[in-house]
């Protein structure tokens, strides 16, 4: 049993907490989620020595890595994650050893039937969603315009009005969860930053619907999260005009749509697509132009419903140069689950399926560069599991490709399709079932 003198600070760390939750809950902000994490470990490749040891990485994004540490007969060593980032993007740790650390290993494993290990931390699971840091407003179907929107006992009542607020870095606006808000598109008119971007999303339970999607005109330091939007010619639409930078798009449900994400300017640059669900849309799931998109942990299924269309449509049409796609569940497409058009993509750990191609290229770039297609399991493929065109409309294809540690199933045609280029490929590690 506690001593009384250690049970009142308890009681009132827990009251505060309570306090805390409570503050959040009412003031319609959702409490932080608790971290995801998983535990990778992995044993020696076969292919190790007493003195080196060689760890074969899969399964990790490079991004997500929180923590890695090396367990040997004396104990732990951790290892610096650009180490085992670079490590990771070539699916190979090596750690050398002197001859009594692998004496001393050998002796450890004999007794104890044991062997080293390498344990790595990373987030296993959606994280917690871009925090609002600034004055939050909010979003109601019984609110007034008229409002401060500073509550919502308070709130405004139109997308018109929200799209019009004079926001700070760091503000938010909340809509309703559960409530549709149909007057018109929502279309932020001011800016954040990367480090305090501007929130958009709900409150209260469930998700906020808003049927006549988002567009975004020449904004930057954004966040859109936590909303559902159906039936939109486009889903999330950014203009030609200008450029959308440092774009958050976070847990969004997305359907019936046109386009779900539209990304249509080529100075578009910095986005971050994760965690979010599309389905049922009539032309490709995301068609993204500019530079380095980060893309995870998104479902893309049912692209290219619509028969009327007589081009090409794809999960992701990837018209951008240094764009990273991973973690994603692509299946039941028309054309390609990933088409690729620029230089220099990672595309690793996706789960790609029920289409023509799983991977394709086709050379739009004036420039070359190098693409890492990794770890991805494709299935269900009709053409080709990886296809790599000769040339496209800048000429012919003088990107290099690294196409390693792929898992390769079909329904007809052949599991990759690397065509004669003026680029290098590097292919080998890939299973054919």
């Amino acid at each position: 049993m506690l001593p009384s003198s250690t049970l009142l600070p308890i009681r009132a760390r827990t009251a505060v907490l309570a306090s805390l939750l409570t503050l959040l809950v009412l003031s319609g902000l959702t409490a932080p989620a608790p971290a995801h994490a998983a535990r990778f470990t992995f044993e020696p490749a076969t292919t190790s020595t007493a003195h080196v040891l060689r760890f074969k990485l899969k399964g990790i994004d490079p991004l997500t890595v929180r923590s890695a540490r090396f367990y040997a007969a004396r104990g732990g060593k951790s290892i610096r994650k650009a180490v085992l980032r670079k490590a990771i993007r070539s699916g190979v740790l090596e750690i050398r050893r002197s001859r009594s650390q692998a004496h001393s290993d050998r002796s450890r494993a004999t007794r104890h039937r044991g062997r080293p290990k390498l344990v790595v931390k990373a987030r296993g699971g959606p994280g917690a969603l871009t925090p609002i840091t600034g004055t939050t407003y909010y979003v109601s179907d019984g609110g007034s315009d008229a409002s401060s929107g500073r509550s919502p006992a308070a709130a405004w009542r139109t997308v018109r009005r929200a799209s019009a607020a004079s926001l700070d870095p760091g503000d938010g606006v909340l809509f309703e969860g559960g409530r549709t808000f149909s007057d018109r598109e929502l279309s932020p008119t001011h800016s954040g930053s990367a480090s305090r971007p501007i929130v958009y999303g709900s409150y209260g339970s469930g998700q906020a619907r808003l049927p006549r999607g988002i567009y975004l005109l020449d904004v930057s330091g954004l966040a859109l999260q936590n909303l559902e939007i159906s039936g939109a010619p486009q889903g999330i639409l950014a203009s030609t005009s200008g450029a959308a930078s440092n774009i958050t798009i976070e847990r969004m449900t997305i359907s019936d749509s046109g386009i779900a994400i539209n990304s249509a300017s080529d100075q578009d640059d910095g986005w971050t697509i994760r965690d979010n669900a599309i389905a049922r849309v009539g032309d490709s799931g995301m068609i993204l132009a500019g530079s380095h998109f980060a893309i995870t942990g998104n479902s893309i299924v049912d692209t290219g419903t619509d028969g009327s269309i007589d081009y090409a449509t794809h999960g992701i049409y990837l018209k951008a140069t240094d764009a990273r796609v991973t973690h994603n569940t692509i299946r039941s497409f028309q054309t390609s689950g990933v088409s690729v058009r620029y230089r220099n993509s990672v595309i690793e750990h996706n789960d790609i399926s029920d289409g023509q191609n799983g991977l394709a290229w086709h050379q739009y770039d004036p420039l070359a560069g190098t693409s890492y297609w990794r770890y991805n399991t494709i299935s269900g493929t009709t053409d080709a599991g990886i296809y790599v065109s000769p040339d496209d409309v800048a000429g012919p294809t003088r990107e290099n490709f690294v196409i390693t540690d792929n898992t390769l199933s079909k329904r007809s045609g052949v599991y990759i399709d690397r065509q004669p280029t003026r680029g290098s490929y590097t292919v080998n590690a890939n299973k054919e079932h």
